[in-house]
């Protein structure tokens, strides 16, 4: 449900879906906890584990959870309802910065009192130009040129004309 919601850029879903298992996670990580407190899961602790005097208990890859997972989510039940609070809060706002389109840098024209017009532009076609040559392979540089050339002079025919 959330890879549905990021990829239809649908904020509501997103922040449904990022809470709902944030508090999923929560319940777990309580109920992995009661768990190791009711000794009804292996806490990793060593010891005779071949002697039938013990019931058997579930390990945490039995139950499709990786330690990582379990730490992470016991972490998150152990904490204060405010603190969850805030902290699901932070990930909602994380989550929808995940769909947020980054920021574009604003680049400023340098230019100088007394400049023409003509100069500014200029100026963008040198920053398009670095663009192209940095994305062109070297063996394509002269086609471009070449190819620039041509399109500058049939414009100045034509304004000239």
């Amino acid at each position: 449900m959330a890879l549905y919601a990021k990829q239809a850029k649908d904020r509501d879903l997103i922040d449904y879906a990022t809470d709902i298992k944030l508090r999923a996670e929560a319940r777990a990580g309580e109920l992995l906890i009661e768990m190791a407190e009711n000794r009804e899961r292996d806490v990793g602790a060593g010891g005779d584990r071949k002697s039938q005097s013990q019931p058997p208990t579930v390990k945490l890859a039995d139950l499709g959870i990786t330690k990582d997972q379990s730490s992470r989510w016991q972490k998150l039940a152990q904490l204060d309802p405010k603190e969850r609070e805030q902290k699901i809060a932070k990930l909602k706002a994380k989550a929808q910065a995940a769909i947020d389109p980054k920021p574009k840098k604003v680049v400023k024209r340098k230019s100088q009192p007394d400049s023409q017009p003509w100069e500014l532009y200029v100026q963008d076609f040198r920053m398009l130009l670095r663009k192209w040559f940095k994305k062109l392979p070297s063996e394509c540089w002269s086609d471009l040129v070449d190819g620039l050339h041509d399109e500058l002079s049939k414009t100045q025919r034509l304004t000239r004309g």
